[in-house]
């Protein structure tokens, strides 16, 4: 019998909170709306990172100083209470981006990122 756990492991598709499942793959092509030639460039000006698994990506409270473009494998991010207990936001697969919500305005990274698996990203910087 397999467990929907492990079900959910094998998903290509990000899982996130919202009251819409139309919006569950909203930003899934982040670099699609681009053309061949701009997608080179962002590519050309970013830097290409892999993460083992397991590995962190970015910790809450960091500063920000770009985003994060997934290209293979699958993140997770969380938030870490008071007591340390780690309560999960959200699954993100190739095509989205994480740590964006305040990197034009330099502020802190509100919750922490790690990688599920194996992973190949892009950092674009600020």
């Amino acid at each position: 019998m397999i467990h929907p756990r492990d079900e959910m492991q094998d998903a290509p598709s990000a899982i996130f909170l919202s009251e819409y499942l139309l919006d569950i793959n909203d930003g899934s092509g982040f670099l699609s709306p681009l053309s061949a030639q701009d997608q080179k460039t962002v590519r050309k000006l970013g830097t290409r990172c892999t993460f083992s698994k397991g590995s962190g990506i970015f910790p809450q409270g960091d500063s920000h100083t770009g985003v994060w473009i997934i290209e293979a494998g699958r993140v997770r991010t969380y938030c870490t209470g008071p007591t340390g207990r780690e309560i999960t936001l959200a699954y993100w697969s190739p095509g989205h981006f994480i740590g964006g919500p305040e990197v034009f305005g330099h502020g802190h990274h509100v919750w922490s990122a790690d990688a599920l698996e194996d992973c190949e990203m892009l950092f674009c910087p600020a």
